[in-house]
């Protein structure tokens, strides 16, 4: 038989270091061949000292509160972080970075974008395409 033309999948996985791996895959079937879908929400509740690892083509990624750590490699997409205790690492095509403190090292690696800070207390590094 044919297969749904709308596909979601959802996998979650504990990584031997003990890391939790949550794998999202989208699958969107047109007439025309595959087209987009104006996007998913995904909301993942984490104790406070979560390390967050996060890599996709386009993804926003929007944290509340206090995580542990940060690194965010994206296509595209923006980054919105209202605190991290230790380093935040970004990396992607285009995008804006806004983070109000960080506790470690910034380091955004961007074609194009804009980042904003409030607090850094380790230090930044940010490079752009020129």
């Amino acid at each position: 038989g044919e297969q749904d033309p709308d596909q979601v999948t959802i996998e979650s996985s504990e990584e031997p270091d003990g890391s939790l791996r949550i794998t999202v895959t989208e699958r969107r079937r047109g007439i025309s061949g595959w087209k987009r879908r104006k996007g998913l929400d995904i909301t993942v509740d984490t104790p406070a000292q979560t390390t967050l690892d996060i890599d996709g083509g386009a993804v926003d990624l929007r944290s509340r509160g206090r995580v542990a750590g940060l690194r965010f490699a994206s296509g595209s997409g923006d980054a919105r972080l209202d605190d991290v205790a230790d380093d935040v690492v970004v990396k992607g095509a285009s995008g804006d970075v806004r983070v109000r403190h960080v506790g470690g090292q910034l380091r955004v690696h961007l074609a194009s974008g804009d980042v904003f800070a409030d607090s850094v207390v380790g230090g930044a590094t940010v490079r752009t395409a020129r």
